[in-house]
């Protein structure tokens, strides 16, 4: 890790470094996509889209929501997806890997072990956050079933879960 920070001239891992709003919302129209996607991730239960054009800033709008968020209220899981996606299991098996749920369980055991471990923030007064980015990796209706299927079960649950996907316009 260090060399790659060395290579790239940067002291910390990017997502350890916030930036100032400043920076980031330079103009009218990036202050009203930053307050709308605020109000949007405070809409549990609800699944969420920005799609802007390759270096539009959606990573560095992840790198800001994940920065804003406080852990005391927030579990945020980030995942930048880096090729195509087309399997319904990608997001059970992100979201066991961050959980620490086995893999080698049965599928349906793995949801309900994820889901007992969100219900579990929920219980400690904290929502859960998914932010996907490069979500236009996901290329086929079966890649979206995992979304939907993790939105179906949290309604029965204790509902404390958004997601946000972050990708290119085919998104």
């Amino acid at each position: 890790m260090d060399s790659y920070l060395k290579y790239w001239g940067v002291m910390k891992p990017f997502f350890t470094r916030p930036e100032s709003d400043e920076q980031i919302f330079g103009c009218q129209e990036l202050v009203e996509l930053r307050d709308q996607l605020l109000h949007s991730v405070e809409s549990i239960g609800d699944i969420s889209m920005v799609v802007s054009p390759p270096s539009g800033g959606k990573t560095t709008l992840i790198k800001w929501l994940y920065h804003q968020l406080p852990y005391k209220d927030w579990e945020v899981i980030t995942i930048h997806l880096v090729e195509e996606h087309t399997s319904h299991d990608w997001l059970v098996i992100k979201l066991a890997n961050f959980f620490g749920v086995p893999s080698n369980l049965e599928q349906q055991v793995q949801y309900r072990e994820i889901l007992r471990r969100m219900d579990e923030v929920a219980d400690e007064g904290r929502k859960f956050l998914i932010l996907v980015d490069n979500a236009h990796f996901l290329k086929t209706p079966a890649a979206f079933v995992g979304l939907k299927q993790l939105h179906d079960l949290q309604k029965l649950s204790k509902k404390s879960t958004h997601i946000s996907l972050f990708g290119h316009p085919e998104l």
